[in-house]
């Protein structure tokens, strides 16, 4: 007797409505895996862009240090030298080798007219009294090139006066604020006008009247500020 097996159908249940089986092909599993690759690279790049902007950044900064330092020494701190007087040189002394020496001092203590060699002022005679210690300046020494101070006129210097900037050979007009009001003081030549300075006082030099000096001193220091207008 012979038995005959059956076939069982598969069974086989249907997808919802709408619903589609994908399937990728080997080839499509390769371009997966090649995008994911891609991005990878993609976001290493960016990475190393970061970072070279990153070091070109901090060289740049370092850079600008050094030359903010470099900048900073050679014009304030620099040492330089400049001619001072070893005693007390009195108006109409001849210079002489003795009366002088070259000393280093920074950049930034230099006086704009100081002389930098003792020989430019060794056999000229001081026009006013030059104190030990200080630095000579052109206005002081008798055959200077500003030649500014003259015959019948004295050397006022004036603390902190209220003026535009000032170049040696300016003639201005002296005002004194007082506790009256303005007072004229009269007419004026400036020797020696070095730059305003933060937290510094400022002394201008002028050429005055020798008869005028002492009206013009004494509200100087009297009155609540001095003015110079230039003419």
């Amino acid at each position: 007797m012979f038995f005959r097996r059956k076939k069982r159908n598969a069974e086989v249940t249907p997808l919802p409505d709408g619903m589609v089986l994908e399937t990728k092909t080997m080839g499509e599993k390769a371009d997966f895996g090649s995008t994911v690759k891609e991005r990878t690279n993609e976001q290493g790049a960016a990475g190393d862009r970061k970072l070279g902007f990153r070091v070109r950044a901090a060289l740049l900064l370092s850079i600008l240090a050094g030359a903010s330092v470099f900048f900073l020494y050679t014009f304030t701190y620099r040492p330089v030298g400049v001619v001072v007087a070893v005693r007390d040189i009195s108006p109409g002394t001849e210079i002489t080798a003795a009366d002088v020496v070259v000393k280093k001092v920074s950049a930034g203590d230099r006086h704009p007219e100081a002389y930098t060699s003792a020989t430019q002022v060794i056999g000229k005679r001081a026009q006013e009294t030059i104190h030990k210690g200080v630095q000579v300046i052109a206005p002081q020494v008798e055959g200077n090139a500003a030649g500014l101070v003259k015959s019948g006129q004295t050397v006022l210097p004036l603390k902190n006066p209220v003026a535009p900037a000032l170049s040696a050979g300016n003639t201005v007009t002296v005002v004194a604020v007082m506790n009256e009001g303005p007072l004229v003081l009269g007419q004026a030549t400036v020797i020696s006008a070095p730059p305003s300075r933060p937290n510094e006082d400022r002394m201008v030099l002028l050429a005055v009247p020798s008869g005028d000096a002492p009206r013009m001193a004494y509200a100087a220091q009297s009155g609540k500020a001095v003015y110079l207008f230039v003419q």
